[in-house]
């Protein structure tokens, strides 16, 4: 299995909501905004908000959006309002930690694969180990994906 972690830049959340991941597969919810995948920020690292590392499977690609909603996942969605959604291939091998880092409604990503440091336990804010280096790939992209009514996104 490949290692994940989402990392989003996101200000516009208000007292007592939070930012989700939500996408294809089991691990984000299959598009389920009620099973959407809660991300962690702090007063000390807002306004970045993360996942922890998630096992996805090796060499497949996942689509993902971000989502606004009430951390008791009651109430409106607000989904991210671009076109499309957004796309990381994982890597063929599971020597790496992958951290597709976006910032709220805007396509571009940066995605970062760093070797995994043995015998080290699995923290979102861990940096990659002495010596290794970080190596960009490819950024996220959408897929075409057609609007709902009045603004609002669903997955394809």
């Amino acid at each position: 299995m490949a290692r994940v972690v989402f990392k989003a830049h996101c200000r516009l959340t208000r007292p007592g909501e939070g930012v989700f991941v939500v996408g294809s597969g089991d691990a984000l919810g299959n598009w389920n905004p009620a099973d959407a995948l809660k991300m962690t920020t702090s007063a000390d690292t807002f306004p970045t908000w993360w996942t922890p590392e998630l096992e996805m499977p090796i060499g497949r690609a996942i689509e993902y959006k971000y989502i606004m909603q009430a951390e008791t996942l009651k109430g409106q969605v607000r989904w991210e309002g671009f076109p499309g959604n957004r796309r990381l291939d994982t890597p063929g091998a599971d020597d790496a930690v992958v951290t597709a880092t976006s910032t709220w409604d805007d396509m571009k990503s940066s995605i970062v694969a760093a070797p995994r440091a043995p015998d080290v336990p699995s923290t979102p804010e861990r940096a990659p180990a002495a010596g290794a280096s970080t190596t960009p790939t490819v950024a996220a992209t959408a897929s075409p994906v057609a609007a709902a009514a009045a603004g609002a996104l669903e997955p394809e």
